[in-house]
């Protein structure tokens, strides 16, 4: 999973995320983009940004994944965790509801306002 800035040689080990083996083809659920080759190794160029399972009937019950994490800073720990659970069909619970999140949460980032100097 290629990152704008990780086609700079000395960036693609903190943007990029991979490269990885991966099911899937055209026209199926796991639909994935690529162009025919010779050498019959398909490089994958695009596929699902994200996978949900929503239940209706109890939102709570719901689950996501990734195909990389949550996190856009190459330097989180959430920056790539849900990659193989993506690539192994695997998902996350979803959080809906406050005191879940409040409970569970590991890491909390905080913006501040700092006063306007004139």
């Amino acid at each position: 999973m290629k990152h704008p800035i990780g086609k700079v040689k000395a960036l693609r080990k903190y943007f990029n995320v991979g490269p990885f083996p991966v099911n899937g083809t055209k026209e199926v659920i796991n639909n994935m983009g690529f162009t025919y080759s010779e050498d019959s190794i398909y490089k994958v160029a695009s596929g699902p940004s994200t996978r949900r399972v929503i239940d209706f009937s109890d939102i709570e019950n719901s689950v996501s994944i990734l195909p990389t994490g949550q996190s856009g800073s190459p330097f989180s720990s959430h920056y790539n965790d849900q990659a193989k659970m993506y690539l192994n069909g695997e998902f996350r619970k979803m959080m809906m509801n406050k005191e879940e999140i409040i409970a569970t949460k590991k890491s909390l980032l905080v913006f501040k306002p700092h006063a306007r100097v004139e």
